[in-house]
Order: C-alpha cells, then sequence, then structure tokens
C-alpha cells in the first residue's frame, strides 16, 4: 500500500511522455532481478517486466518493482533486455 501511494506521488509529478518519449526504454531492477520494457501510448505509458529466465508479462500499477526502476532509472540497452 505505501508503494502505491508513492507511485501514484510519482504519476503526479512526472510528464511520462516527456521522461519516455515516443520509443520504449529498458530498465534493470537489480534488486529484484528483473528488466523492464516502457511501452509509451499517447495518454499513459504501460510497463513490462520480466524476471530471469521466465517470460515477460505486464505490469500491475503500484507494482514496487516499477516503483523502483522509476527511482534508479538504470537504463538498459534493448539488447541487454532480450538477452536477460
Amino acid at each position: 500500500l505505501h508503494h502505491l501511494s508513492f507511485f501514484e506521488n510519482i504519476m503526479k509529478r512526472i510528464d511520462f511522455l516527456k521522461l519516455f518519449g515516443e520509443i520504449p526504454m529498458y530498465f534493470k531492477n537489480d534488486y529484484e532481478q528483473a528488466v523492464i520494457r516502457s511501452v509509451p501510448y499517447p495518454n499513459f505509458t504501460m510497463f513490462v517486466i520480466k524476471f530471469k529466465g521466465q517470460k515477460e508479462f505486464v505490469a500491475k500499477k503500484g507494482s514496487s518493482v516499477i516503483v523502483d526502476v522509476l527511482t534508479e532509472q538504470n537504463r538498459i540497452t534493448k539488447e541487454e533486455y532480450d538477452n536477460f
């Protein structure tokens, strides 16, 4: 629940269309051993999570993995994401 309010606070303060532009961006969450892909749409950004050796899935709103990634902003390349 703490993460949800933190995530909502981030959503209010950051213009995701400016931050993520119009192309997917890729991030790594070392603590969770996961990689994240942003999927920008005209009015929102969807996030996809992939844990090591598993298939990717759409993140739920307020996901602590996404909150951590937005805080750390540890960007990686598409190739690093694909090979994770």
